[in-house]
């Protein structure tokens, strides 16, 4: 209230509407003979002409270039030669000027003359402040960025920047700051905060979005012949166009790896045929770009490097060394036998004892030999901690939970069928790059069948028909199909109908035509019988 009281009593010393300069935010300060304005870029300003009268002569000038001058007699009105004349107009006296930029700041005056015939002048100095960041708005994590409000350098205000989110002052005052090496937590909306000697407030925003950083974990270990998951991710959707990346290791060791390719809009990684000891967490890629290696051999071991390519040259990237060892950190495998009938439901339990020191950072489950079923993958972020990225996963044939998540990790198949007998494997990796691999087998037993065979048919169907393509379950793409279809038969038919009406009333014209003609004929021929008698 006393922000609002304090602006009330300045802007109206300016010639301002009250409510309008409120809204605007903007700063206006008497100070020497001069107003003196302050304006966001883009805003708009009115500065009036003091106390010139309505219908006097009025001449308005930018930096002593002619921006508008109106002649009180005809009110005729010529534009001068400032860039600020094909944006400015005039409205009683005041001059209103839309759509600031920085090039607008300087010195106004206005020419005119009051009631009683005296000619004064009248002078206000304009700042336009705007904020940027370079070399832009949106930044890769670990890179650097300049936040500079940009004010006129005669201006004498206090520059402050506030950091998110909560707006605490961040570094000294002054209208630059650099952020070396910027992360998630420097992402959000910045305030440029400027005030005068007053203490009245100009609050200026501007929003930096930080892209990654691409996630994994700095150590794996593993035996030989176990499977190691390399997890790579995102925490959140990049606004940054992906244009390529992939796997690679170091050394080389003569294994083909992935690499990540664009069509059209979609992102996808390239022809695995050659690569069959490699397993996909997700195919259609967003924020998980996690791979597993089966079959871990000694020669597997060694530096894996992740990468994120990025429109206009940029790129992501984290890599994790790979440990074979025989003498491994790794927790030794837990093997299950489960049982499921077919067309049932089948729990997979995956947990561990909870310990403090056993801190879950990612993890996720696989079928063993590989099939197109998917299943959630777990992530840690900043914002949602520890949690299951269900992304394309099938809802009908895999649920989850987030509940009890830092202890259990059990994931439940639906309508079970015999292509989702196997080893399925729930591997959690924790922050000291220890592993817990739960191994169970599933065995599908087709003699207690829990629905019928026609029942189970339809239900495959209804599992296909859910499939996600474009982002659109195929059975929408169906009934979109057929609906098309119907509407092109609807149209035949009516077209049909008309047809065969015109064609009745055509024939019904034809047959009226021609017992007009035959009625006429016979008349003629009775008016003619009696003049042949005589």
């Amino acid at each position: 209230m006393q922000f609002i009281s304090k602006l009330f009593f300045r802007t109206h010393g300016c010639g301002l509407d009250a409510d309008l300069s409120i809204s605007l935010l903007a700063l206006c300060v008497a100070k020497g003979g001069a107003e003196m304005f302050y304006r966001k870029s883009g805003q708009d300003v009115v500065m009036n002409c003091g106390d010139a009268a309505q219908n006097s002569d009025l001449e308005w000038k930018h930096s002593d270039e002619l921006i508008l001058r109106i002649n009180g007699k005809s009110g005729r009105m010529m534009k001068g030669a400032s860039s600020v004349a094909g944006k400015a107009k005039i409205t009683g006296t005041k001059l209103v000027i839309n759509l600031l930029g920085t090039k607008d700041s300087g010195l106004y005056s206005c020419t005119g003359q009051n009631k009683i015939g005296t000619k004064n002048t009248w002078q206000h100095k304009l700042h336009v402040v705007s904020v940027i960041a370079s070399p832009a708005d949106v930044v890769l994590d670990s890179t650097e960025v300049t936040l500079t409000c940009d004010i006129p350098e005669d201006s004498t205000v206090e520059v402050q920047w506030m950091r998110p989110p909560d707006l605490k002052p961040f570094g000294y005052h002054g209208k630059t700051v650099t952020l070396k090496s910027v992360s998630l937590a420097d992402a959000g909306h910045w305030v440029c905060q400027v005030k005068d000697e007053q203490g009245v407030e100009l609050n200026i925003g501007l929003d930096i979005t930080v892209v990654g950083p691409l996630m994994s974990t700095e150590e794996i270990v593993v035996i030989p012949g176990d499977t190691a998951e390399l997890p790579c991710f995102l925490p959140n959707l990049s606004v940054l166009t992906i244009i390529g990346g992939g796997w690679v290791r170091h050394p080389p060791n003569g294994t083909d790896f992935l690499t990540l390719e664009t069509q059209g809009k979609n992102l996808h990684w390239s022809d695995t045929n050659t690569m069959p000891r490699i397993m996909l967490f997700a195919q259609h890629l967003s924020t998980n770009f996690s791979v597993t290696l089966t079959n871990v051999q000694s020669a597997d071991a060694g530096v894996y490097v992740c990468t994120l390519m990025f429109m206009g040259g940029k790129n992501l990237s984290a890599a994790l060394n790979l440990k074979v060892e025989e003498d491994s950190r790794a927790v030794v495998p837990v093997t299950l036998e489960i049982t499921a009938a077919l067309g049932g439901t089948a729990e997979l339990p995956c947990s561990h004892p909870g310990a403090s020191h056993l801190h879950v950072i990612a993890g996720g489950w696989t079928h063993e030999p590989w099939h197109h079923l998917r299943f959630p993958v777990l992530m840690s972020t900043e914002s949602k901690g520890l949690h299951w990225n269900g992304t394309d996963v099938l809802a009908s044939k895999v649920t989850f939970t987030d509940l009890q998540l830092n202890t259990n990790f059990n994931v439940t198949l639906h309508n079970v069928d015999s292509a989702d007998a196997g080893v399925y494997v729930c591997t959690l990796l924790f922050e000291d790059g220890k592993r817990l691999h739960t191994k169970l087998n599933l065995t599908v037993d087709g003699e207690n069948v829990r629905v019928a065979p026609d029942i189970r048919q339809t239900s495959n169907i209804k599992e296909f028909l859910q499939w996600p393509l474009l982002g659109v379950s195929l059975w929408v793409w169906a009934a979109a199909a057929g609906g098309f279809i119907l509407l092109i038969g609807l149209v035949v038919v009516i077209v049909l109908i008309q047809k065969k009406r015109m064609k009745t009333r055509k024939n019904k014209r034809v047959r009226q035509n021609r017992e007009k003609t035959k009625y006429s004929t016979a008349s003629n021929t009775q008016e003619l019988l009696p003049i042949e008698r005589e």
